[in-house]
């Protein structure tokens, strides 16, 4: 079902909010949002993303597993679940799941720079590494490497980055 132009403002404005770091109104403008259309992947997106700003990523967990459902063919919602589980304190299943997903989707960079990222939150520095190394990879982009000297994720690696050679 197609949201309606209507639906479509309280979307903006709840994205408007959270860019403003509001996300109580961010959610209020979501309540807006015609009730058929709730679970509309936009809206959960949104959702999702202010259930994280409100930590309470129990919440987020089932709107980026439902999204999963959603959208199986697409490595978005494997990623926002990875964080979801990640910010509720259950990294190894994060990662359990990633690497599951890093097999549904081998060429997208994201994946294993979040496993980069939560295998260094678990000190498996030698993991962290080996996800960043791929995800460089499959990128072949400096944005990857800069974006990872960037993330304090990544702290523990951060002397290795540069030794990671791009494949052009």
């Amino acid at each position: 079902m197609r949201l309606s132009i209507q639906d479509r403002r309280h979307i903006e404005a709840s994205e408007g909010w959270l860019g403003l770091g509001n996300w109580t109104e961010a959610n209020h403008e979501l309540d807006h949002v015609t009730a058929a259309l709730r679970d509309h992947p936009d809206v959960l997106r949104l959702r999702f993303e202010v259930c994280t700003a409100a930590k309470n990523f129990e919440l987020a967990t089932e709107i980026a597993s439902a999204l999963c459902k959603q959208r199986p063919g697409d490595p978005e919602p494997c990623l926002l679940l990875g964080r979801a589980l990640h910010g509720k304190q259950t990294t190894e299943v994060a990662v359990n799941f990633l690497t599951e997903a890093a097999k549904e989707f081998p060429n997208d960079h994201r994946i294993p720079l979040d496993l980069a990222r939560y295998h260094c939150a678990l000190n498996d520095v030698v993991r962290a590494a080996a996800w960043l190394k791929r995800a460089i990879e499959i990128s072949d982009t400096k944005e990857v490497k800069l974006a990872a000297l960037d993330d304090p994720l990544l702290l523990p690696l951060w002397d290795q980055i540069g030794q990671v050679p791009l494949a052009r």
